[in-house]
């Protein structure tokens, strides 16, 4: 009657109550009080970082709404998290499996969002992306989860200007591309891994990992 749907997303690099958002982190739709768990957008390639809001997905049910703030109310007393022995199932040391290890700081490309990417599909650490552009980013070992609105579309956000827009009007932390009428069809659950900052700056390098962290999570959910 319901279900999770987890993959991977683009985030925005700001800070929420549980703090900084880096690759890696898990965003996870929050009721919000139009009692819907996520927007709908929609922007217009003919004019330049224009969208619009279109919808709305419904809530699912209150089992997994309760479900997700239990886990957290209870990672906070217990002081303990509850997701990383479901993470250390996943052997990395096996050649098919290595894509899934943690990639480490020195490869999250968090550039400052007035500084677009130099060279189209050629990645940071190969073209002239000037390092001193980059926020420095310190090991935090595993992720953060942050509860927080997530916008679906059609297209992709490889924009910062519009992705902090949308954040700054709707409360957007997490973006992905969806089949919003079927998501409407079937009650969801969203939990998304941070694998991108949805701007200019692309990096694949953490969607394996990041989508296995969706993935612990969700099971532990």
């Amino acid at each position: 009657k319901f279900g999770l749907l987890f993959s991977i997303g683009g985030g925005v690099p700001t800070q929420t109550d549980n703090g900084p958002v880096y690759f890696g982190d898990i965003v996870v739709s929050k009721l919000e009080r139009d009692n819907s768990i996520a927007i709908q957008y929609d922007h217009d390639k003919t004019l330049e970082s224009h969208f619009c809001r279109t919808g709305y997905l419904v809530q699912p049910p209150k089992v997994l709404l309760n479900a997700a703030q239990g886990l957290s109310i209870e990672q906070i007393i217990t002081e303990d998290d509850l997701v990383p022995p479901h993470f250390q199932r996943i052997n990395t040391r096996i050649p098919m499996l290595r894509k899934y290890r943690y990639p480490g700081p020195d490869r999250d490309n968090q550039y400052r969002s007035d500084y677009p990417h130099r060279v189209r599909g050629s990645p940071c650490h190969i073209c002239v992306c000037d390092p001193l552009q980059r926020t420095m980013i310190a090991a935090h070992g595993l992720y953060v989860v942050h509860h927080r609105t997530i916008a679906t579309s059609e297209k992709v956000i490889k924009d910062s200007w519009l992705r902090d827009k949308l954040y700054k009007s709707h409360g957007a932390l997490c973006f992905k591309i969806e089949a919003a009428g079927v998501m409407n069809d079937f009650p969801f659950l969203i939990i998304r891994g941070i694998s991108d900052y949805a701007d200019s700056h692309e990096n694949d390098g953490w969607q394996g990992y990041v989508s296995a962290s969706a993935a612990t999570y969700a099971r532990q959910l």
